[in-house]
C-alpha cells in the first residue's frame, strides 16, 4: 500500500515537473527576441584609436566601441600617453612607455572614426563609477559630475550619457574623459554604443524594456511573496523569497543600464549609492540562502548552513562598517571579495536544489533550473565586472540579463507552484469542515447553555471517535475551570484551577496539545483514573477560542475507539470542531445577555412615569411603553394598529420635527406642546425627540412624553414639596388634600443676620456662590427632620413639617431642624474663616398651630404651599431673634411640645404685629441634643 502510493505521489510530481519545465520553455520563447540584438559588427575594428566606420552606421545595427583607445593619464601627473582597451578597468595597466596605471586616476580616451556616413546619430555610454565627460570633434556634449585632480575636486556623477549629434561626413573624433578616485576598479568598463539616431533608439528602447522586465518580474516576486506572508506569518520562505526578490532587484536597478536609482535620485551622496548597492546585493545573498533552506527544509547541511549564513551576514556587515568608517574607496576593495562570497552563495543553493531533486520534492527542478540560469547569468556578469574580459561585446544576446529573467520566472513558479498547494489544503480543510458543518449544525443552533454543552460533549466523541469527552469553560471571577458535563463521570462539576493539569495548559498556552503516554507526563492527574476505574491511554485537548481571540475554556477527548493514539488529523478535526463550538458557546452566552438586557429594559420602560415611543420606518411604526399608553389613552391592543398613522395625521407640527430629527440626526425639545390623542382629547406635553442610531445612520427616533397636563402640573408641584412618603400618602386620598385642607403644622423660617451689608461688599458670583453653600445644608437639615423646604424666599427659607400629612412629632422636628441649622453654619464658619472670608449667623423662628395647605396658581404653573397665622408668625418671631439677640425663638404652642425635651428659656411676652393678642416666646438653646 506504502510503495503504490510513493509511486502515485512521484508520477505526480513528474506531470507536475513537466508541465512547469514547458511554461518556462514558452516564456523563454516569447521573451528571446528582446534579448536578440547586440551591438557588435565585425566590420570595425579599434587599434591604436582608429577604426573606419562601417558604411551602413547610419541605418545598420550599433556598434559598441571595443577595442585599442588612445588614452592619456592626465592625474596624478605627470602625464603619460599609450594605448587601453576598452571594456577594462585601468588598474595595473601597462602604457607604451612601461608606465603601470594606479587605480585612482584621472584620464582620456579618444578614438577616431573614419569614412563616418553623414547622418544623425547617438552615441551612449552606460554610467560611469566616477566623474565623466563625452566630447565629439572636440565639442563637449555631455558632462556627468566634476572632474578633478583628486577625490577633493572630483563629484561622482553616476550617470549615463545619451549624446545626440549630426554629422556632414568623413573623420570623427570621440573623447571620453573619466576621473575616479574612490574605487579602484575604474575605467571604461562597458563601452560606449554608437548608431544612427533611429537604430539607436530602438536599441535604448530594447534596454529599457529588458530592465523594466527583469525589474517588474522581480518586484512582482516580491511583493506576490510579502502578501502570502501577510496571509500565512508561519510561512516563513515567502517572507525571505520577498525580501530576497526586493534586494535583488535593487541590485539590478543600481548597476544595470542606465542606473535607475540615481535615475531617480539624482542628489544621492556616492556613499549613500554604495551603501544601497551593498545592502541590496549582500542582503539579497543572504535572503536567498534562507529561503532555499525553508523551501527545502533538511535538504541542505544545517550546520554549514547556518555557519555559511553567519559568514554572509558578516561579510555585508562587514562591507558596511568599513563604508561608513573608511568611505567608497576603502569599500571598494572590499568589494574584490563578492565573486567569491557570491560563488559561495549559487554553490551552496545549487547543492540545496541538486538535494531536493534526488528527494523528488515537490519544486525542486523547476528551482534547479533557477539555479542554472542564475549561475550562468552572473557568473558572466562577474567575468565582465571584476575580470576585465571584453565578453560582453562578444555575441548578440544578452545571456547576464536573460539569465537573471529566467531565474526570476522560475521562482515565481516556484511561488505559484507552494500557494496552489496551500490553497488545495485549504479546500480539504475546507471539506472537512463541511462535514463537521453536517455534523454541528444542531449543535451551532442551540440557545440553552447546559443543554449546548451536552450536546458538543456528545458529538465530539463521535467525530472524534474517542471514548469520553469533557468540556471546560473558563470562570474568570474564580480563576478556575469548571465542567457542567463529562462523559463516564458521576460527578455533575468539575472545577479545576485555571492554570494546572492539561486541561489548563491548553488553556493557558491556546495550543491543541495531543498526549500519547498521560502517565509519564507531569501535569496529567492520575488520582482521577484510581477513582473512576478508568485507564487514560492518550489525550487531545483543543482550546475554545472565541471570534475577538478570547478564550472560552477547553474541549477534551480521552481514548481513541481505534486503539491507537490520536493522530494529527484528528488533532485538526477537534480543533476545527472546537472553533464552531466556541462560537456556538458565545452566541449562546451573547443570547443570554441580549434576553437579559432586553427584559431589563423593559422593566425600565415599564417603570418610567414618562411616555416613550419608538418611531421607525419613517414613522410608519410606533412602540409604546405602559406610561405612554396611558397619556394617550390607548390600550395594548390600540397600539398594535395604525396609532403610528393617525397621530401624525392628528399631529402635523409634531411630524414635522420627528422628520428633521430623523434627517438631521440631532435632539429637539417641544416645551407645553399640545398633542392629540387617538381619541381627539388633547393633553399639554413636554417632548424630546432623540435620534435613534444603528453606527452612523438614523434608524429611528425616540419621543419622551412628560404629561403636565392640570393633574400632572398639580403632582409635579407636590414633588418639589413633599417628600415621597407624604405624596403617596397624599395621593391614596385621591387628590382630597391637594385643593386645600386645614391641618395642624409647624412652619419653620430661618434668615441669614446681616446679608445685605454683606452683599455689598461681594461680587455677584461671591454672593451666589455664598448661598449655595448655605441653603444645601439647610435642606439637608430640613430633609433630615421629614419636613419639606416650601422656598426660597431672598436670604431666608420657608420650611413646613406636618402639612398635609402630621407625622405626630411635627414641632419637635421642627425644633431639631432649627438646631441643626446652628450647628451647620458653625461649620460653616470654621471654613470660612480658614478661607479669610467673613462668619455668618443665622436667625430662626418657629410657630405651630393651624394653616390651610393647598396648591395655589394658574393651571400651567402650581405651587403647593401654606397658609394661616402660624405662617406669618413664624416669620416674626424670625425678626424678633434680631431684637432679642438670640439664634432660635419659638412660640407658646411649639413650646409646650418640646417641653422637658429641649432647654428652654422664656425671654418675654409680646405683641406680634399683625396680631391683636400677645404671645409669650422661648430661646432654644443651640448646644442640647434632642436625641432622647
Amino acid at each position: 500500500m506504502e510503495e503504490a502510493a510513493y509511486r502515485g505521489q512521484r508520477r505526480g510530481l513528474l506531470r507536475r515537473s513537466a508541465v512547469f519545465t514547458m511554461l518556462v520553455a514558452i516564456f523563454t520563447l516569447l521573451t528571446m527576441p528582446i534579448f536578440i540584438g547586440g551591438t557588435r559588427n565585425t566590420a570595425l575594428t579599434i587599434a591604436r584609436g582608429q577604426a573606419h566606420a562601417p558604411a551602413n552606421l547610419a541605418t545598420g545595427a550599433p556598434i559598441a566601441l571595443v577595442g585599442q583607445w588612445r588614452f592619456r593619464r592626465e592625474a596624478p601627473a605627470p602625464a603619460r600617453d599609450g594605448t587601453l582597451a576598452v571594456p577594462a578597468a585601468w588598474q595595473g595597466a601597462r602604457l607604451d612607455d612601461g608606465t603601470t596605471m594606479p587605480a585612482l586616476a584621472r584620464a582620456q580616451y579618444t578614438v577616431v572614426l573614419h569614412d563616418v556616413p553623414a547622418g544623425d546619430y547617438r552615441l551612449y555610454l552606460q554610467p560611469v563609477f566616477g566623474a565623466s565627460r563625452v566630447a565629439i570633434d572636440g565639442v563637449v556634449r555631455s558632462t556627468r559630475g566634476a572632474l578633478g585632480n583628486d577625490a577633493a575636486t572630483t563629484r561622482y556623477e553616476v550617470v549615463a550619457h545619451d549624446v545626440a549629434f549630426s554629422t556632414r561626413g568623413g573623420d570623427l573624433t570621440i573623447a571620453v574623459e573619466v576621473a575616479t578616485f574612490r574605487d579602484i576598479g575604474s575605467g571604461l568598463r562597458q563601452p560606449p554604443v554608437l548608431g544612427g539616431a533611429v537604430p539607436m533608439q530602438r536599441q535604448v528602447v530594447r534596454e529599457w524594456a529588458k530592465l523594466l522586465l527583469i525589474g517588474a518580474t522581480f518586484l512582482m516576486i516580491g511583493l506576490f511573496a510579502l502578501i502570502v506572508f501577510a496571509n500565512r506569518p508561519r510561512d516563513r520562505s515567502a517572507l525571505f523569497l520577498g525580501l530576497g526578490a526586493l534586494a535583488v532587484m535593487g541590485a539590478i536597478l543600481a548597476t544595470g543600464f542606465e542606473n535607475v536609482v540615481l535615475f531617480m535620485a539624482p542628489g544621492l551622496s556616492h556613499e549613500a549609492y554604495y551603501f544601497i548597492l551593498i545592502a541590496c546585493a549582500d542582503g539579497g545573498m543572504v535572503l536567498w540562502i534562507a529561503y532555499a533552506r525553508e523551501v527545502f527544509p533538511g535538504a541542505d547541511r544545517s550546520r554549514v548552513g547556518r555557519a555559511i549564513l553567519v559568514a554572509l551576514s558578516g561579510f555585508a556587515l562587514f562591507q558596511l562598517a568599513v563604508l561608513l568608517v573608511g568611505g567608497g574607496l576603502l569599500a571598494s576593495k572590499v568589494s574584490r571579495v563578492f565573486p567569491y562570497a557570491f560563488a559561495l552563495t549559487a554553490g551552496y543553493i545549487f547543492f540545496i536544489a541538486w538535494r531536493a531533486l534526488r528527494q523528488a520534492r515537490d519544486g525542486a527542478l523547476l528551482f534547479m533550473l533557477g539555479q542554472v540560469a542564475i549561475l550562468g547569468a552572473v557568473s558572466v556578469q562577474i567575468l565582465i565586472n571584476f575580470r576585465d574580459s571584453p565578453l560582453g561585446g562578444s555575441s548578440d544576446f544578452d545571456f547576464a540579463t536573460y539569465g537573471i529573467l529566467v531565474f526570476a520566472f522560475t521562482h515565481l513558479l516556484v511561488l505559484a507552484r507552494r500557494w496552489s498547494a496551500s490553497i488545495n489544503a485549504a479546500e480539504t480543510l475546507s471539506e472537512d469542515l463541511g462535514r463537521l458543518l453536517e455534523v454541528n449544525s444542531a449543535v451551532a443552533t442551540e440557545g440553552h447553555l447546559e443543554t449546548l454543552l451536552e450536546r458538543i460533549v456528545g458529538v465530539t466523541s463521535r467525530i472524534i471517535d474517542a471514548e469520553r469527552s469533557t468540556l471546560f469553560l473558563h470562570d474568570a471571577e474564580e480563576g478556575e475551570l469548571w465542567s457542567l458535563v463529562a462523559e463516564g463521570m458521576d460527578t455533575r462539576e468539575i472545577r479545576i484551577a485555571a492554570g494546572s493539569g492539561i486541561a489548563g495548559h491548553v488553556f493557558a498556552t491556546g495550543e491543541t496539545l495531543r498526549i500519547d503516554r498521560p502517565y509519564d507526563d507531569p501535569r496529567f492527574n492520575a488520582a482521577v483514573d484510581a477513582e473512576s476505574g478508568f485507564v487514560t491511554r492518550s489525550i487531545l485537548a483543543a482550546p475554545l477560542v472565541a471570534r475577538d481571540g478570547r478564550r472560552l475554556g477547553v474541549l477534551q477527548v480521552l481514548n481513541s475507539r481505534h486503539g491507537g493514539d490520536f493522530t494529527a488529523h484528528d488533532a485538526g478535526r477537534l480543533s476545527a470542531f472546537a472553533a464552531q463550538a466556541a462560537i456556538a458557546i458565545d452566541n449562546a452566552n451573547l443570547f443570554a445577555a441580549v434576553v437579559e438586557a432586553r427584559n431589563r429594559n423593559e422593566s425600565i420602560l415599564a417603570s418610567m412615569s414618562s411616555g416613550v415611543v419608538t418611531l421607525q420606518d419613517g414613522g410608519r411604526t410606533a412602540r409604546f411603553n405602559s406610561a405612554a399608553l396611558a397619556i394617550l389613552g390607548l390600550s395594548e391592543s390600540d397600539a398594535q394598529g395604525g396609532v403610528a398613522a393617525a397621530l401624525a395625521a392628528d399631529n402635523p407640527e409634531l411630524t414635522v420635527e420627528v422628520a428633521a430629527v430623523s434627517a438631521g440626526g440631532h435632539p429637539r425639545s417641544l416645551l407645553d406642546h399640545q398633542i392629540v390623542t387617538p381619541s381627539k382629547a388633547r393633553i399639554s406635553a413636554n417632548v424630546s425627540l432623540v435620534p435613534l442610531r444603528d453606527g452612523e445612520r438614523v434608524s429611528g427616533v425616540l419621543m419622551m412624553i412628560d404629561d403636565i397636563s392640570a393633574s400632572k402640573r398639580l403632582e409635579g408641584a407636590m414633588r418639589r414639596f413633599m417628600t415621597q412618603d407624604v405624596l403617596d400618602q397624599v395621593l391614596a386620598h385621591e387628590g382630597d388634600m391637594l385643593f386645600g385642607t386645614g391641618c395642624r403644622a409647624s412652619v419653620l423660617f430661618a434668615d441669614i443676620r446681616g446679608f445685605t451689608t454683606m452683599s455689598e461688599k461681594l461680587t455677584p458670583r461671591e454672593v451666589v456662590d455664598m448661598l449655595n453653600e448655605i441653603f444645601t445644608e439647610l435642606f439637608d437639615a430640613v430633609s433630615e427632620q421629614d419636613g419639606v423646604l416650601d422656598k426660597y424666599i431672598g436670604d431666608a427659607v420657608m420650611a413646613v413639617f406636618g402639612a398635609p400629612l402630621s407625622r405626630g412629632d411635627d414641632a419637635i422636628n421642627a425644633v431639631r431642624a432649627a438646631l441643626k441649622m446652628q450647628e451647620m453654619i458653625a461649620a460653616i464658619n470654621a471654613k470660612r474663616a480658614i478661607r479669610g472670608q467673613p462668619t455668618v449667623r443665622l436667625g430662626v423662628g418657629v410657630a405651630t398651630g393651624e394653616v390651610v395647605a393647598g396648591t395655589i396658581g394658574s393651571p400651567k404653573r402650581m405651587d403647593y404651599t401654606v397658609i394661616g397665622d402660624s405662617v406669618n408668625l413664624a416669620a416674626r418671631l424670625q425678626d424678633l431673634t434680631k431684637t432679642f439677640a438670640e439664634d432660635i425663638i419659638i412660640d407658646q404652642s411649639t413650646a409646650a411640645a418640646v417641653a422637658g425635651i429641649a432647654t428652654l428659656r422664656e425671654i418675654d411676652t409680646v405683641a406680634v404685629r399683625g396680631r391683636a393678642a400677645k404671645e409669650t416666646i422661648f430661646a432654644v438653646s443651640a448646644t442640647i441634643s434632642l436625641d432622647g
